[in-house]
């Protein structure tokens, strides 16, 4: 089997428009060309994870790459939505634009736990990290529309 990059398209893009920006290149994940089957049908109520999900290496390679593409697309999101510049933001944080910019991007996939706490208190909102199943993590990540990645503050 031969192993690809995985490009910085959004591999639930029929459910949304969160991968509208241009493709910088890979990301720095190895993930199988069948990763960007459908992993869902849209008239089930019940989660159905796709074939490829069944090999471990697979599975893990999926889950990097969702999460370092999803967490670039929410600060992407969630900074224009308060109407930001990547500037004011990086004053927030206390750190500069081109930080910022990184962190938008889905190819860098870097960001420390401390750095995502510093944009949460930004946002005004909470981070959550926990240990789930992967038919958990699949239904909770299928839905990448900016409407899905957008959260409201505190009282907001």
């Amino acid at each position: 089997m031969t192993l690809m990059s995985l490009q910085t398209t959004n591999p639930f893009a029929q459910f949304g428009a969160a991968n509208a920006w241009p493709t910088p290149g890979a990301t720095n994940v190895h993930a199988y060309p069948q990763i960007q089957q459908q992993t869902a049908s849209p008239q089930s109520s019940e989660h159905v994870l796709p074939v490829w999900a069944d090999d471990e290496e697979m599975r893990h390679e999926y889950m990097l790459a969702c999460l370092e593409q999803d967490i670039a697309w929410q600060v992407r999101i969630n900074r224009e939505r308060r109407g930001w510049t990547q500037k004011q933001l990086a004053s927030m944080l206390g750190t500069r634009q081109s930080a910022v910019a990184r962190a938008e991007d889905p190819a860098y996939g870097r960001l420390s736990l401390s750095t995502l706490t510093k944009v949460a208190k930004a946002f005004r909102c909470a981070l959550s990290l926990r240990f789930v199943p992967y038919e958990k993590f699949m239904s909770e990540i299928e839905d990448t529309s900016e409407d899905a990645l957008f959260v409201k503050g505190y009282r907001e």
